[in-house]
C-alpha cells in the first residue's frame, strides 16, 4: 500500500518579475493569442502574442502547448535572434499557460512570411516496444522533475510525458527501495501585465497523482512510493533540466526523489 504524506506549507514572499526573472532577455506578459495562417505547408502556420507593456509582438510557435485563440495565454519565454520568419521576435524557450479570460479570435493571413516549416521534435516519447540500452550501475539517489503550465495538471505531450518517461524508466533499471513523489502548487503566486495569478491548493495533489498514477501503470512497485505536497515551491536554477532558463515556471512542477536507504 502507497504511503502519504503531506509537507507543511512553507512562506515564500511573492516575488515580481523583475526579480524572479533579471535577464533581459527574457520575457513574461498575458496577451490574446492571434494566429497567422502563413500556409507555406504541414504545420507551417504561426502562433503570436503581443506584449501589453511594450507593444512589441513575439512568434510562441514553439512552445510545447499551443495557445487557444479563445482565451488569453501566460506566455514566458527568452528572446532569440533566430529568423523572423512569422511576424514577430522569435522565443525559445517559450512556455505558454492557456489561461480562462476570454478573448476574440485573431487570425492574419501570410502577408510575405513563410512559417515555420514542421520539424519532428527530439522529445518523443518511444513506445514500450522498442528496445532501449540499458543502464549500468552502481546507482545513487536521485531527483527528477516533471514540470507543468500554471495551474493545471495535464502531462504536457513532448515535454512533461517525456520527462516523466525519462524518470520511470531510470527507476525501474535502478530499482531504488524509496520513491518520494512531490507535487507542489505556487499559491503565493506571480503578478503579470496586471493579472495575479496563484495556483490552486488542489492542483498540487493532482499533479502528484497522475505522477504516481503513471509510473504504477509503467512497473514502479506500489510499495515503494511516497507522496507528499508543497505550497510554497522554492524557484529552481535556469540551467535545471526542463527549466531552460524560465526560472518562475520551476514552481510549476513534481519532483521525483529516488533513494536506496
Amino acid at each position: 500500500m502507497r504511503k502519504v504524506q503531506v509537507a507543511v506549507s512553507g512562506l515564500l514572499a511573492l516575488m515580481t518579475v523583475s526579480a524572479v526573472q533579471a535577464a533581459t532577455d527574457i520575457v513574461e506578459f498575458v496577451s490574446c493569442p492571434v494566429y497567422r495562417d502563413a500556409r507555406a505547408g504541414k504545420k507551417s502556420g504561426c502562433w503570436l502574442a503581443d506584449a501589453p507593456e511594450s507593444g512589441s509582438r513575439f512568434d510562441i510557435s514553439a512552445s510545447p502547448v499551443k495557445p487557444d485563440w479563445n482565451y488569453a495565454v501566460l506566455v514566458q519565454g527568452q528572446i532569440t535572434d533566430n529568423a523572423d520568419a512569422c511576424g514577430g521576435k522569435v522565443l525559445n524557450p517559450v512556455r505558454v499557460s492557456i489561461l480562462s479570460e476570454p478573448c476574440p479570435q485573431y487570425r492574419l493571413p501570410a502577408e510575405g512570411y513563410p512559417g515555420n516549416p514542421f520539424v519532428r521534435p527530439a522529445n518523443i516519447v518511444k513506445p514500450l516496444s522498442v528496445d532501449r540500452a540499458p543502464l549500468t550501475g552502481p546507482f545513487e539517489d536521485k531527483q527528477f522533475h516533471v514540470f507543468f503550465n500554471y495551474n493545471k495538471s495535464f502531462l504536457s505531450y513532448q515535454f512533461g510525458d517525456y520527462q516523466l518517461d525519462e524518470a520511470a524508466y531510470w527507476i525501474l533499471q535502478a530499482k531504488p527501495s524509496r520513491v518520494v513523489i512531490t507535487g507542489f502548487a505556487d499559491t503565493h503566486g506571480i503578478t503579470v501585465s496586471g493579472h495575479e495569478l496563484r495556483e490552486k491548493e488542489q492542483i498540487a495533489q493532482d499533479r502528484a497523482d497522475i505522477i504516481v498514477t503513471s509510473l504504477l501503470r509503467l512497473g514502479v512497485p506500489d510499495d515503494t512510493v511516497a507522496t507528499q505536497i508543497n505550497m510554497a515551491p522554492e524557484l529552481l536554477p535556469g540551467e535545471t533540466d526542463g527549466v531552460s532558463g524560465l526560472v518562475t515556471t520551476s514552481r510549476w512542477r513534481v519532483t521525483i526523489n529516488a533513494y536506496f536507504d
